[in-house]
């Protein structure tokens, strides 16, 4: 399988290892058509369920909200290209993490 995309773990402002990393950023890749059904099926382990998308015209952003078993997390996607996965408080992103790892069109950013 091809590398489509890459990705990086932003660690909390705060810089506490007590508290997990709240963010994945896309990094390359989230421009392309199939990047929202790729990342999906990347994720199946955690059952994510598409909760609500609100499509915000100011900021040229979508905003999805998706309910996993380890809690709520939200995709956020911009017309040019930048996204972002972000935990909203059940310490998903580490798990999730784990699984674009070990996904073949996903690469961690060096």
């Amino acid at each position: 399988m091809a590398v489509k995309y890459s990705f990086k773990l932003v660690q909390n402002p705060t810089g506490s290892s007590l508290n997990p990393p709240r963010r994945i950023e896309i990094c390359e890749g989230a421009e392309r058509r199939e990047f929202l059904n790729d990342l999906m099926a990347s994720i199946q382990k955690i059952n994510p369920i598409k909760v609500k998308e609100t499509r915000i015209e100011m900021n040229d952003e979508t905003r999805i909200l998706i309910k996993t078993n380890r809690g709520m997390i939200e995709i956020v996607l911009d017309t040019w290209g930048f996204s972002f996965i972000e935990d909203k408080g059940a310490g998903a992103i580490p798990e999730i993490y784990d699984l674009l790892l070990t996904d073949g069109q996903f690469q961690l950013k060096k």
